[in-house]
């Protein structure tokens, strides 16, 4: 049953964009769609114990930049919540608690803060959700791209591998495209 789960999310969210389009009465921003993402990307990752054990029901997202998207995340709490864990989502331009984060959600207007934060990072288990070109290169597990007036990712497995993360192959399969680790 899980298996069908991301598949069908991301072809319910092609359709409610596509009617909102067209439709005009139903309209998803970009920090909606990309908020919608993120949260269902949790469900796709798998976290070394140590990571998640203090609370394994709790997944801290840091967001640098967008307000908007801090909010979305946390209304998606509220509005759709998982029975597996809660999101947490914290503005990382006023807060810099990287210890207890999950998740990294940077934009292109904060390119050179998230380089700064990177070498202090180390190797941290955390997925860094990149939202700029070549965001892979500069870090980044997953990248937002555009493609075709729609919002798609691409992954580098190489950058999993270095954060011990493992992303799930039916993420990879929806993904854009997949840059392949070094066990590849």
């Amino acid at each position: 049953m899980k298996l069908f789960r991301l598949p069908i999310f991301l072809l319910c969210l092609q359709v409610i964009t596509a009617f909102a389009e067209t439709a005009g009465n139903l309209s998803l921003d970009e920090s909606q769609i990309k908020a919608l993402y993120l949260y269902k990307f949790i469900a796709y990752v798998d976290w070394p114990t140590d990571n998640v054990k203090k609370n394994p029901q709790l997944i801290n997202i840091g967001v640098l930049g967008e307000k908007g998207l801090v909010d979305e995340l946390n209304q998606l709490n509220i509005d759709a919540p998982q029975k597996d864990y809660r999101v947490h989502a914290i503005n990382l331009i006023t807060e810099s608690n990287f210890e207890s984060l999950q998740m990294i959600y940077v934009n292109s207007k904060n390119i050179s803060s998230f380089k700064e934060h990177l070498e202090k990072l180390d190797s941290a288990p955390i997925l860094i959700v990149t939202d700029f070109p070549n965001g892979l290169n500069d870090g980044g597990i997953i990248n937002f791209i555009p493609v075709e007036d729609r919002i798609r990712f691409e992954i580098s497995l190489n950058q999993a591998e270095k954060r011990n993360l493992k992303i799930s192959a039916r993420l990879l399969s929806v993904a854009y495209k997949v840059e392949p680790g070094a066990t590849q």
